[in-house]
């Protein structure tokens, strides 16, 4: 079941409100980085919803029409590639950026990623404040 996580206006930080109010779907199978993550984008504002699978985040997704989508591509079962095409053969959820999380960067590389349509690929680990950064600049960016 996805969780939709709040936000506490009590953190305080230089990239804190960089989010504010935007809707994201987290798409990550390892519990541990899954909340990592979440808590980051939380710091800055956003309003997330999680899943562990991209099963699960296909359903949230259709429920919530999140403003961008953050998806782990190394999934079992149904990877992040899967993910973005039904997410968008969805009339009009194309329009919403997506972007790719990935640990095998030996696997995955840059260009691929991109020619698959997704908007951004960012490797793990991931520094909480350039994840905040760089969802903002891409969210934000000419389409």
């Amino acid at each position: 079941m996805p969780r939709i996580l709040a936000v506490s206006s009590r953190s305080a930080g230089t990239n804190y409100r960089a989010l504010d109010g935007v809707r994201i779907l987290l798409v990550e199978d390892t519990d541990d980085t899954r909340e990592l993550l979440a808590f980051a984008l939380e710091h800055c504002a956003a309003v997330v919803t999680t899943a562990s699978s991209a099963a699960e985040a296909l359903e949230a997704f259709r429920r919530n029409r999140p403003q961008i989508l953050v998806t782990d591509l190394a999934m079992p079962y149904h990877d992040g590639y899967w993910l973005l095409r039904e997410v968008r053969a969805l009339a009009p959820a194309a329009a919403v950026p997506a972007v790719a999380l990935t640990a095998f960067t030996e696997r995955y590389s840059r260009d691929q990623v991109l020619a698959a349509g997704f908007d951004a690929f960012i490797a793990k680990p991931i520094d909480p404040t350039d994840l905040c950064r760089a969802l903002r600049q891409i969210l934000y960016a000419p389409r």
